[in-house]
């Protein structure tokens, strides 16, 4: 036996008891080695997925009274809330981006979207920055993307990435739109 080897037993066939197998300490420090690296490396994979900025986007609809361009009275529809009444003629959507990652995120605008392609994108007066656990309410001043055939609302950060309202909650307000009739 070597001076810098480990001998262990491996059994094999019948016909040889053990067969012994020789590692040497450069064997067994690369292989500690291997793994500790690719644990370290799974760590940053996933340390790298949770830190990014993630948006959820929800919405729900606004009716109000206005008296001299100021609103006096406001009403928030939201899809799982009962609907007191719907009067007056401020009307719109309202839509809540909230910051579930880990970094700030600005968004910058909202847009439609259609079927048919590309389509109008609304700029915000100021881009919005939303930090860890923030949100940001973006009032949308009529009911139109909810009623000229688009499939969805969304909103568009300083890096270009659209973050959708959920299909589900844009149908139940194209709905709540229809029956009620705003």
């Amino acid at each position: 036996m070597d001076a810098g080897c480990i001998q262990f037993g491996i059994q094999t066939s019948a016909r040889f008891a053990y067969a012994p197998v020789m590692l040497s300490f450069t064997t067994v420090l690369a292989t500690y080695a291997a793994i500790v690296s690719t644990v370290d490396l799974l760590w940053k994979i996933k340390e790298n997925h949770l830190n990014r900025a993630e948006l959820r986007v929800s919405g729900s609809i606004w009716t109000g009274k206005e008296l001299s361009g100021r609103r006096i009275e406001e009403h928030e529809y939201r899809l799982n809330a009962p609907i007191l009444h719907l009067e007056g003629n401020f009307r719109g959507i309202m839509l809540q981006a909230t910051n579930i990652g880990r970094r700030p995120i600005t968004v910058e605008e909202w847009r439609p979207i259609f079927r048919s392609g590309p389509s109008n994108s609304f700029p915000l007066h100021a881009p919005k920055e939303i930090g860890e656990s923030r949100a940001t309410e973006i009032f949308i001043k009529d009911l139109d993307p909810l009623r000229d055939g688009a499939i969805g609302i969304a909103v568009r950060d300083s890096h270009d990435k659209l973050w959708q309202l959920p299909d589900a909650e844009f149908k139940a307000l194209q709905e709540a739109m229809i029956r009620f009739r705003l």
